[in-house]
């Protein structure tokens, strides 16, 4: 393309009794057909690359629109199962308690299945920000207040930095690096 911009140049800054004489030859209209061609196929290569660009540019933007839906409907069911699961509430009730509480540390020690369910809605809230389907700030901002009621009672602690005891090693690393944020 920038062969044939050259030749336009050339000729234009030629006189013109020297473009007439030059314009006889026919070696020089068979050159011109050639340009035109040459023009024609570098303007729809142009043309196909941009629709190719534009097309990218259009899929980025859906995949991140589509991101955010998703992550959206992640952090709506996890708000349903949090706040609305009644085996929750009683284990968010007894957690948001004193540090220390004797409640909390015999639900620990029984090992309850109500605190384990608990416990495994945490862990899930890890694993998914891990997976990157939700973000750290959209699980601070739901669910901050009770991952510090869970910060708050050693003895839960303690049994969540036991991983091969508990099996939340996702939960209790979300809670350190929670700590170091």
């Amino acid at each position: 393309m920038a062969a044939l911009f050259e030749l336009i140049l050339n000729q234009l800054n030629q006189p013109k009794a020297e473009f007439r004489i030059y314009r006889v030859v026919s070696i020089k209209s068979h050159s011109l057909s050639m340009t035109w061609y040459t023009v024609a196929r570098e303007l729809a290569q142009t043309a196909f690359y941009l629709v190719g660009i534009g097309s990218t540019i259009v899929g980025v933007k859906s995949y991140i629109g589509n991101s955010r839906l998703e992550r959206a409907k992640w952090i709506v069911r996890m708000y349903e199962k949090f706040y609305e699961a009644e085996e929750l509430k009683k284990i968010r009730e007894t957690l948001d308690c004193p540090t220390d509480s004797e409640i909390v540390s015999g639900l620990v020690e029984d090992q309850s299945s109500k605190l384990t369910d608990y416990l495994n809605f945490f862990e899930l809230l890890a694993i998914l920000k891990n997976s990157r389907q939700m973000q750290g700030c959209e699980i601070e901002a739901m669910f901050g207040y009770y991952l510090d009621c869970i910060q708050k009672q050693p003895g839960l602690m303690s049994y969540l930095r036991n991983s091969s005891e508990s099996g939340f090693e996702r939960l209790a690393n979300y809670l350190k690096n929670r700590n170091q944020s």
